[in-house]
C-alpha cells in the first residue's frame, strides 16, 4: 500500500516531457540567368535552376535540409 502511494506521488511529481514540434519550410525555387563571355568562355550561356528545398527546424536546434527534385540545365 505504501509502494503504492509512493509510485503515485512520484507519478504526479514527475516533469512532463514535452517537445515543440518541428518548424517545417518548403521553398520553391525557379530560377533563369545568364553568364555573360569572358576570359574562360568565348560565348555567353544561359543556365536555369528548378525544385524545391524542405528545411525542418527540430526543437533541439537540428536543421535538416533537403532539395527534392532539384535540377540544373
Amino acid at each position: 500500500m505504501v509502494a503504492a502511494a509512493l509510485a503515485a506521488t512520484l507519478l504526479v511529481l514527475a516533469p512532463v516531457a514535452a517537445a515543440d514540434p518541428p518548424a517545417t519550410t518548403v521553398t520553391h525555387i525557379d530560377r533563369t540567368g545568364t553568364i555573360a563571355a569572358g576570359v574562360f568562355c568565348p560565348f555567353a550561356f544561359t543556365f536555369h535552376t528548378e525544385g524545391t528545398f524542405r528545411e525542418t527546424v527540430f526543437s533541439d536546434g537540428r536543421d535538416v535540409t533537403w532539395a527534392l527534385a532539384f535540377s540544373v540545365t
